[in-house]
């Protein structure tokens, strides 16, 4: 992804280099698609194509508005503003929005400060903006199997960290509640993975192309295992207690830890990294707890005991079917197997963002976080330009305090937690890379030095954006102070010094505004968090009953309601680590909230074993006794519309368990 975004960038740059172009020229031309390529994000083509054209109509406008200003002025300082103010506010419409927003507020700063012609400089935007949305709309095109198989094997990845993580929760005197708080953290990454495989799989024009199709299949396999593999933060107690310092806990560990090297194997392969995939290396593992199993089941248990092996009999079903599911992948990679044709059944398992007005009005109020992030950025800019005007600029002090702008746009985050952590990491990729260049400029190299330098930074910053932010900072730090050393009598160590200064001083204004100015806690989004999951959670149950109960909807709708379901409680558990890293003053009732995650974690991991088991059942669920009523007493428990005794007994996933051995056992 670097590499084609740094190629995307600099090719129309070489081309107005061989036309005889000058310094700013190519600076500008090089911006221009720098900016274009902030948009460029993965996706389908059409979905690409869209939001290329509309970044591209976009910037020129707003390049075409913001050239027309020499340096500033009151009206530029309200207009950039204003910017500000509607292309933060547009986040409210997704991740993607958000980015689009970002290049609309990156243009109109740099633009707004260009010293050269205007017909001069909008042509060379134009031929830089239009250049890369030509570039990236024809690899898109052409390349779309490549993009989608680099896409498949970052999922291979993420369900390894997953593993590993999930392995970690197994150890005894490991701290359980922080590695299960990176078990949900790496469970996040890898559902955001899984979602973009599936939306660039089934929105391809060639879906029965058998390339396609056996993707097709590598993708079901690892969303069958990511989703059989969702486990309550209760039952890793309930092991610990029960089995403490046992060869079952190491089994469970080794176990995975394999499993995710297995995994790392099959990935390189899929990239054409490897000659061969080895078999899967936990099988003893695997039979060593059956055979532990065994034993247990012969050993008199008493109720509590037999709570315990039934957990541990969950926890080895579930080891069981990633067996079989890895293996089925590892023989699907090798051609073993042919991969079944999924046609327009997984159709629904596709993510639709939507353009609505009813989006637009819920957050036309003050109450809304993206109405008080954008108005907070709004303000901030504001306040910042007009002291760089009024007094920087007019003392001559930090010549290039316009960046202090820029740092605050790139910093300021909706909640407080992201804010200070990107301010942290920001600053310190930003002496990194102040020192690299430092260095770099102490050499005197030449020009056409300088220039493979900053072909580098750009690809390293691009291709590490999701890494490593730190690192993705230092090399954006890097090609950013070259470009403004190309041509300018100050020297790289002075401008390094002055981009520090400057990244310190944008970073302690963006703290600041998001803690005094509409603050945005993490207080106020955890009720309502938790309020989307119970009806959530009440829907699921009232989807399993229909889809096997009454027969009336298709499983693929339980799976996806799962799915948002298990997203919901992702989104909650972000939200309460983000509120830990907060002032303690504004924690509010992070313990209820955080108990609250872990006990509807466990309803909704019962839940995906009920609807598992379900779908394995050879006969009507009608038939076995009591079993829908039991269904319809439950609803009733979860029913979000029916006051509850939660403060006194909240609902969790042990009653969900009698549902589960009533269909295991007549399966």
């Amino acid at each position: 992804m670097g590499l084609y975004k740094g190629i995307g960038v600099f090719l129309p740059v070489l081309i107005v280099y061989l036309l005889g172009g000058e310094s700013k020229n190519l600076v500008t031309v090089g911006y221009a698609s720098l900016t274009i390529g902030i948009a460029d994000q993965i996706g389908s083509f059409k979905h690409k194509r869209n939001e290329l054209l509309v970044t591209l109509l976009g910037t020129l406008l707003i390049a075409f508005y913001f050239a027309q200003f020499d340096g500033f002025s009151f009206l530029f300082i309200i207009s950039l503003s204003i910017v500000v103010f509607f292309s933060n506010f547009i986040s409210c419409f997704g991740i993607k929005a958000n980015t689009i927003g970002f290049t609309f507020i990156f243009i109109a700063m740099i633009t707004g400060r260009n010293t050269y012609e205007f017909t001069e400089y909008v042509i060379d935007f134009a031929f830089g903006s239009i250049f890369y949305v030509i570039y990236a709309l024809i690899f898109a095109k052409y390349f779309a199997d490549y993009i989608l198989r680099q896409t498949l094997s970052a999922c291979y990845i993420s369900l390894s960290k997953y593993l590993r993580a999930l392995s970690e929760c197994y150890r005894q005197n490991s701290n359980l509640d922080k590695k299960f708080a990176n078990l949900i953290e790496s469970q996040t990454l890898l559902v955001a993975d899984l979602q973009q495989v599936r939306d660039l799989l089934f929105r391809a024009p060639n879906r029965h192309d058998p390339k396609i199709i056996k993707m097709a299949g590598e993708l079901t396999l690892l969303t069958d295992i990511y989703d059989r593999l969702v486990a309550p933060y209760q039952d890793f107690t309930t092991i610990r207690q029960s089995y403490e310092n046992s060869d079952i806990q190491i089994f469970f560990r080794d176990l995975y830890t394999k499993a995710a090297n297995n995994l790392d194997e099959m990935s390189m392969f899929t990239l054409g990294g490897g000659g061969m995939i080895r078999r899967l290396g936990f099988k003893a593992e695997l039979r060593a707890l059956e055979y532990e199993l065994e034993l247990l089941k012969n050993q008199n248990l008493n109720e509590e005991d037999q709570d315990a092996y039934h957990v541990l009999a969950a926890h080895y079903r579930k080891a069981w079917v990633m067996n079989r599911q890895l293996d089925k992948i590892r023989q699907l990679l090798l051609d073993q197997i042919e991969a079944p044709d999924l046609g327009d059944n997984f159709k629904k398992h596709i993510s639709h963002s939507y353009w609505s007005w009813n989006i637009l009005k819920e957050n036309l109020s003050l109450s809304s976080d993206y109405m008080r992030f954008s108005i907070r950025t709004a303000i901030a800019m504001f306040c910042t330009l007009t002291f760089i005007n009024l007094v920087l600029e007019q003392k001559q002090i930090l010549g290039h305090s316009f960046w202090i702008a820029f740092t605050i746009m790139t910093l300021m985050r909706p909640g407080f937690s992201l804010t200070k952590e990107r301010s942290r990491n920001r600053i310190i990729g930003t002496i990194m890379g102040c020192a690299l260049v430092g260095i770099i400029i102490s050499f005197h190299p030449p020009m056409s030095y300088i220039i493979l330098y900053i072909f580098i930074g750009v690809v390293l910053s691009n291709a590490l954006g999701n890494i490593d932010y730190k690192l993705s900072v230092m090399f954006t730090t890097l090609y950013v102070l070259l470009t403004l050393n190309i041509g300018i009598d100050i020297s790289g160590l002075a401008l390094a010094g002055e981009r520090i200064l400057d990244t310190a001083i944008g970073a302690l204004i963006a703290i600041a505004f998001t803690i005094y100015f509409l603050p945005s806690w993490e207080k106020r989004e955890a009720p309502r968090l938790a309020d989307r999951i119970r009806f959530h959670t009440y829907d699921l149950l009232e989807t399993l009953e229909n889809v096997w109960i009454h027969r009336t909807i298709e499983p693929s709708d339980f799976y996806v309601k799962l799915k948002d379901t298990q997203a919901l409680i992702i989104q909650l558990s972000n939200s309460l680590t983000r509120m830990q890293k907060e002032p303690q003053k504004f924690h509010g009732d992070f313990h209820y909230y955080n108990e609250f995650m872990i006990r509807q974690q466990s309803v909704l991991s019962q839940l995906a074993i009920l609807g598992y088991s379900l779908d394995q059942l050879a006969k009507d669920p009608k038939d076995i006794p009591e079993f829908a009523e039991l269904i319809m007493l439950t609803k009733m428990r979860l029913d979000p519309s029916i006051p509850s005794s939660e403060n006194t007994k909240p609902f969790t996933g042990q009653e969900l368990k009698p549902l589960i051995w009533m269909v295991e056992a007549n399966t």
